[in-house]
């Protein structure tokens, strides 16, 4: 211990200041570690879905069940996916408000369908349709495509917020070819499928717009299926004086007999149980060298069908056939 003169204790500052400093850092290590300085990131931006749900005020969900889409104050069903339900809706209520039976339970029918195929009607509609009254077929089909025909059109995915979109293109560019082959052809009977009535509709009212009435009120029109509910359908649909030469027949269409005055429009969704007779029938109107339409679905599992791909190259070749361009994609004719 060093002492000054009187006795008094003498302090060597420096090392008290290098005491003071490795206390310090003994603290630190033994004592809690220091809070992490928190980071500060940009807050994630919102999805375009979310943003787009954000900027509809009061808007809500679609009223299709399981659809999550939101729609704005003013609309029932989102635009994107099930506008066609909006359409049926609002036909089903001008229905209501006429008091059209038929109309009513028209739309009832897609409404309470829980199947896979909305384009394939489900039964009989058990009251007439109110053109029924009518005594000539250009005037039943007329009235009832003017009534109806929406429905039938939204049914079918060919209405949307487009004024015209592939599907609608789709229809009246087939119904059109059939119309002319049937003026050129000169022939006396169409033997078609079809489901809810569409096609031939449209192919009535090209040939009405072509002022051809009395072609309409002559032609001789075989509506053929071999589901039970779509024939039910059809003898539920086409009653009356004005349709009496349409003859409703529950068949395979491929069954039925070869007559060169009949042209035979097959219009298949799903053509891949039907390959191999399609075949056979190509092969029977090509020796007797009359002309048939046929439409089919390359979409979805047909896409990778060997059968179908085959049938539609061979469909597609110069020396057979001539393709309809009609802009949409997946379905051939």
């Amino acid at each position: 211990m060093n002492l000054n003169k009187n006795n008094e204790q003498l302090v060597d500052k420096e090392k008290l200041t290098t005491n003071k400093e490795s206390k310090v850092n003994k603290e630190q290590k033994v004592g809690k570690k220091p809070e992490p300085s928190k980071k500060i990131g940009k807050k994630a931006e919102p999805s375009k879905k979310a943003a787009k749900k954000k900027s509809i005020k009061g808007g809500k969900r679609c009223c299709k069940k399981k659809c999550k889409e939101i729609v704005a104050p003013s609309r029932k069903y989102c635009v994107k996916y099930h506008h066609k339900w909006e359409v049926i809706n609002c036909n089903f209520n001008r229905f209501k408000n006429e008091d059209d039976q038929f109309g009513i339970k028209l739309c009832q029918m897609f409404f309470e369908d829980d199947q896979n195929n909305p384009l394939q009607p489900k039964g009989k509609i058990p009251v007439r349709p109110a053109c029924a009254a009518e005594t000539a077929l250009s005037k039943f089909s007329s009235q009832f495509w003017e009534k109806y025909g929406e429905v039938l059109l939204a049914i079918a995915g060919a209405i949307t917020v487009k004024k015209k979109g592939c599907r609608r293109i789709d229809l009246e560019k087939r119904a059109e070819a059939v119309a002319q082959l049937l003026i050129k052809g000169n022939f006396k009977t169409l033997r078609l499928m079809d489901g809810h009535g569409r096609i031939l509709f449209l192919i009535l009212k090209h040939l009405i717009d072509q002022k051809r009435e009395d072609l309409v009120d002559s032609l001789k029109i075989e509506l053929v299926d071999i589901d039970a509910d779509v024939h039910a359908y059809h003898k539920g649909v086409f009653v009356g004086e004005g349709c009496k030469n349409i003859k409703v027949i529950h068949k395979d269409v491929l069954d039925m007999g070869i007559s060169p005055a009949t042209l035979v429009y097959l219009n298949f969704c799903g053509i891949a149980k039907s390959v191999k007779k399609v075949e056979t029938f190509r092969e029977e109107y090509k020796k007797q060298q009359i002309s048939f339409v046929l439409s089919f679905s390359i979409s979805r599992n047909a896409a990778k069908s060997i059968p179908i791909i085959n049938l539609k190259n061979v469909m597609e070749s110069t020396e057979f056939a001539s393709k309809l361009d009609t802009g949409r994609k997946g379905f051939v004719t």
